[in-house]
């Protein structure tokens, strides 16, 4: 039996939900890390909330990158090949940030990773003198 989201709101792998043809989805359960734990607690908008050994979060409040669905992995003869995984994986410092079915103001997309102007201008020089 699939474990059930302990994000408010989220109704995945619920029994009534996969009844209705909804889909299992995927799961991950807290970090054992106590400082990763309480990143997790304080992005979850759940009040006086203490996860248990089998709360868990459902993949669809992580963003898409954070989550693995390949491993690589090399050959005997040195080729890097992909494989698919059957459960997929969080990135370490992954964090549950998509609350759907929550106030829009709970959502927290995640940031975007800016390079340096210096750099970001030696880029747009180097591409206009290759065009």
């Amino acid at each position: 039996m699939p474990r059930k989201c302990c994000v408010p709101g989220c109704n995945s792998n619920y029994d009534s939900e996969i009844k209705k043809g909804g889909p299992v989805v995927s799961a991950f359960r807290f970090p054992k890390d106590e400082e990763r734990k309480k990143l997790w607690l304080l992005a979850i908008p759940r009040k006086d909330f203490s996860p248990t050994a089998n709360s868990v979060v459902c993949m669809k409040h992580f963003s898409e990158d954070d989550i693995i669905r390949y491993d690589l992995y090399k050959t005997k003869d040195g080729t890097t090949q992909q494989l698919l995984l059957m459960c997929p994986k969080l990135k370490e410092d992954a964090l549950p940030r998509i609350f759907p079915n929550l106030p829009k103001y709970l959502t927290k997309e995640k940031s975007v990773v800016r390079n340096d102007p210096q750099e970001r201008k030696k880029s747009f020089q180097q591409n206009r003198r290759s065009n």
